[in-house]
């Protein structure tokens, strides 16, 4: 069951909108190339095709070739959406930081040689698994860690693999390889076999995928690991900042936080007594800031 506290609720609409942002383009693509594929007159320039297009002047093609070119362009498009992909998911775990930062619990990273580190997208899974004091599917993590150093060489090496990521696919276990390759739907030793990396489509729907699955590892470590009073107190403050007029309602308030709990944190199946001692924790706290 997802508990949607507001981090998770923020990175929720931004993967729904960045995955109907990608399909969209994507499939709009792939129309256009079958329409251009099937059109009978090869003379005919795009501009006159499409006249309600203001810049299809910038691509004054034929048919034909405005269809070779949307071919290739699906690599393209897959290179860079995983750099989008990968700043959502790092958005939210920056948010999941300052969460348990908020609620008193102690958030630290460190660098190979172990000493104190600032949290970053390489650290930042550690660093949480340390505080939470519970670990995270290690395999899935390879494999997204994976994700990570791919998109590093597509933004700064040009696409390159490189030496190291070579070797590095060859320390990945046999296992994991073939859970690599199920999910994307080609071998990480074909990916790496060509002077450049292009994705294809079906990598970029598996880095969603991978990416969508770590989330919900984390979001699954939260709702075990943090406390339930801490959680509690997650449902009154949320609610108290979502509809202010209803919270000052003192007769309705237990009430109305009980159905908000039951939408949207219903598998922690917090009790009456639980909350209502959140609700006099807040109400103390709001006081206080007052005087």
């Amino acid at each position: 069951m997802i508990i949607r506290f507001p981090a998770y609720r923020n990175y929720e609409n931004a993967f729904i909108d960045s995955n109907d942002a990608i399909m969209a383009l994507l499939v709009a693509a792939q129309l256009t190339g079958n329409f251009l594929e099937e059109h009978p007159d090869r003379t005919t320039l795009l501009p006159d095709l499409f006249k309600r297009v203001p810049e299809i002047k910038r691509m004054n093609r034929s048919p034909e070739d405005a269809a070779n070119i949307l071919a290739k362009s699906e690599s393209y498009l897959a290179n860079m959406a995983i750099v989008y992909v990968l700043a959502v998911q790092q958005s939210y775990m920056n948010d999941v930081v300052d969460f348990l930062r908020d609620y008193g619990y102690e958030v630290n990273a460190k660098n190979p040689k172990g000493e104190p580190a600032t949290i970053d997208a390489e650290n930042v899974y550690k660093a949480i698994e340390d505080c939470l004091g519970a670990e995270l599917d290690a395999d899935l993590l390879q494999q997204f860690y994976f994700v990570r150093r791919v998109r590093n060489r597509i933004t700064h090496y040009g696409g390159d693999p490189g030496y190291k990521l070579r070797h590095e696919r060859k320390d990945m276990t046999l296992s994991n390889q073939e859970e690599w390759e199920n999910r994307m739907g080609r071998s990480l030793k074909e990916l790496l076999s060509h002077n450049r990396i292009e994705l294809t489509s079906k990598e970029l729907m598996g880095t969603l995928s991978l990416s969508r699955r770590v989330v919900i590892k984390v979001h699954d470590l939260l709702v075990t690991q943090v406390k339930r009073d801490i959680w509690a107190d997650v449902v009154v403050q949320d609610y108290a900042e979502r509809n202010t007029v209803r919270f000052k309602n003192a007769d309705r308030r237990l009430k109305h936080i009980q159905g908000y709990a039951s939408s949207l944190y219903s598998g922690l199946d917090l009790t009456k007594d639980e909350l209502e001692s959140a609700i006099e924790t807040h109400l103390s706290s709001v006081e206080e800031t007052s005087i």
